[in-house]
């Protein structure tokens, strides 16, 4: 690296460990706020403009992430002639994502937000391959065998796991060194003087996708503002000013400190466009120093990084439309049976004491009664929002510390509220948000410190199309804040009955899970120590992710038994979370956890990098 002139401050960071085995950045002594660590010339970056193959690239209109795949390729085919071979020599064989793994290894997946989505990617990726890439080597002279779907494959995973959007002019770039820094949670916050910069997704099909350009003499001010809105949303910082970042307030969720530690300055030091990598916070002698992916629950980043993570507050889970609908139905029907019961007379078990399964058939005509009436709702639903739409439905969230997002919040409101309620929101002239405030009146979204069940806090995605306050975490409700008006029978008891059927997609339960991923980490034992925060035993964390040395610039061959750990800890690590945010839920709703009994329609419805 100081070939390219990249360079860093020894006095302040080193890439050892005070483990053995142990690859990262640390602090070499205590490092202030403000500090430069790394600056690293443009002239180094692998990007779409620096490569060789940046003719071919232009002459077949490549850019964006399908650009930069190609570009690594090439000069991966290059050998020792590509002046990114050491660099490239460094990486892993592969970033073991699950695009990679084994069909065995993919059922542990079962259940969890990827199921299926590893065989959508090879889909996609093939296509791509077949489609835009394999022709290449013959139009031009490239050698076949460093140019098959395999070598594409691996080139997506480091583009995927490594790059980072530079600017309008680079785009999308591998940055030697700077990929050295682990992730762990942190919200992406500067004040308003600083800019965002961006990561790639490159090995996403929809990414690879965008990469399709128009042909023609289009002016290249259009082309540079085409590619930039072809780029993934804003996630880790660079401020443009290369001087010291100046952070938001600390956010500390739930004991988490999740303020940035780093941030990437775009500026230019003696007439030469550098990147300094600046100390965002301070941070402590012997300590690692992290730099943050971006704001992603596990599956996100087992998904685009290979790794997940025993405390991430950023965890979603997704509930079925249909599921909560059915559940919605089930505990309607169940109140019109209770209240059946309630008329039948003095001589009747209180309906109140009645289990379900006591409480007679409901008769014919109340049956269609609660049907049009939860025909109505979906279709008030569907008028005047997105949630139902079939199309595009907004996700129905469900968060850590027993939180959801507003549009399930709203959905599972609508469905299950007094006809009342849900006139008075109407009343002279509101609208779907005048339910939602009703729903949440006299509580806040998930403040910073939002009160815990026993684990990590809440966060995600934004919420579409229901209006939200600004702030990582602001979608995220707290169910144990919600007014006695909104958690009725009916509302705990669709909720509940949807989480319950999550989970029961799920293989085992916490208990047996958390006895899987133990054995695990046990038979790793000495061959690889997991950090603190971290979950595979190889690749890219920290207080998250680590990275593996290949030694041959990713030439295929590849440790089939650590990969194998790797891939099943990153599984059961995703598995636990997933479990242990649905029972947060359960429980935030006063109701059985998992496999419990209840009523309510239940029944019917940062490693570290390790290199060598």
């Amino acid at each position: 690296m100081r070939g390219m002139q990249i360079s860093w401050d020894g006095g302040a960071i080193s890439f050892v460990g005070p483990e053995p085995g142990d690859f990262g950045v640390y602090a070499a002594a205590d490092v202030p706020e403000g500090a430069v660590l790394c600056t690293i010339p443009k002239s180094a970056l692998l990007s779409v403009k620096n490569s060789e193959a940046a003719g071919l690239l232009e002459a077949e209109a490549m850019r964006g992430g399908l650009g930069l795949i190609v570009a690594v390729m090439y000069e991966r085919a290059m050998g020792a002639k590509s002046k990114w071979h050491g660099y490239l020599s460094s990486l892993p064989p592969r970033e073991y994502v699950p695009l990679f793994w084994s069909d065995e290894e993919l059922a542990l997946l079962e259940g969890t937000e990827l199921e299926g989505r590893a065989l959508e990617d090879r889909e996609v990726t093939e296509e791509d391959f077949d489609d835009n890439v394999a022709h290449l080597a013959q139009k031009y002279g490239l050698p076949k065998s460093s140019w098959r779907l395999h070598d594409f494959h691996v080139a997506a995973s480091w583009v995927a796991s490594r790059a980072f959007y530079v600017d309008s002019y680079h785009g999308t770039a591998m940055v030697p060194l700077a990929d050295l820094f682990n992730h762990k949670p942190s919200v992406v916050a500067l004040t308003e003087e600083f800019e965002v910069a961006e990561v790639a997704d490159g090995s996403d099909g929809d990414d690879v996708d965008d990469d399709e350009e128009e042909e023609g003499g289009e002016e290249e001010e259009e082309e540079e503002e085409e590619a930039e809105e072809e780029e993934p949303a804003a996630e880790p910082s660079a401020p443009k000013t290369g001087t010291a970042p100046v952070l938001a307030a600390p956010i500390i969720r739930d004991g988490m400190n999740l303020r940035l530690e780093i941030a990437i300055c775009d500026c230019e030091r003696g007439g030469v466009e550098v990147l300094e990598i600046v100390a965002a916070s301070s941070v402590a002698k012997g300590c690692e120093v992290h730099n943050t992916y971006g704001e992603h629950g596990n599956a996100e980043l087992l998904h685009k990084y290979g790794f997940a993570m025993d405390r991430n507050p950023f965890n979603e889970v997704t509930l079925d439309l249909q599921s909560v609908v059915d559940c919605a139905e089930a505990a309607l029907e169940e109140a019109a049976r209770r209240q059946q019961a309630q008329k039948a007379g003095p001589h009747v078990r209180p309906a109140q004491e009645s289990s379900a399964d006591d409480l007679a058939p409901l008769d014919a005509a109340t049956e269609g009664r609660v049907q049009r009436e939860l025909r109505r709702r979906m279709r008030l639903l569907s008028k005047e929002s997105s949630i139902v739409d079939p199309e595009s439905p907004e996700p129905l969230l469900v968060m850590p510390s027993g939180c959801v997002s507003k549009p399930l919040l709203l959905l599972v409101h609508a469905l299950t509220c007094d006809v009342a309620v849900l006139d008075a929101a109407y009343a002279g002239g509101g609208s779907i948000e005048g339910l939602l405030e009703l729903a949440m009146a006299g509580t806040e979204s998930a403040p910073d410190g939002a009160a815990q069940v026993d684990e990590p806090g809440a966060a995600g995605s934004s919420n579409g199309g229901i209006a939200n306050d600004s702030g990582p975490f602001s979608h995220a409700v707290p169910l144990a804040s919600l007014p006695r008006s909104t958690l009725t029978p009916q509302f705990v008891g669709t909720l509940a009955a949807a989480l319950r059927a999550r989970a029961a997609r799920l293989p085992g339960n916490e208990r047996s899970t958390a006895a899987e991923l133990a054995a695990l980490v046990s038979q790793a034992g000495a061959r690889a120590q997991p950090p603190a925060g971290a979950s595979p035993p190889a690749g890219r964390g920290g207080g998250g992710r680590s990275r593996g040395k290949g030694g041959s610039g990713g030439d295929g061959r590849s440790d089939g038994r650590a990969e194998w750990a790797v891939a099943a800890r990153g599984a059961l690590t995703l598995r636990l979370s997933e479990q242990a945010v649905l029972r947060q839920a359960l429980q935030a709703l006063g109701a059985p956890g998992p496999g419990g009994g209840g009523g309510g329609g239940e029944a019917e419805a940062g490693r570290k990098r390790r290199r060598g």
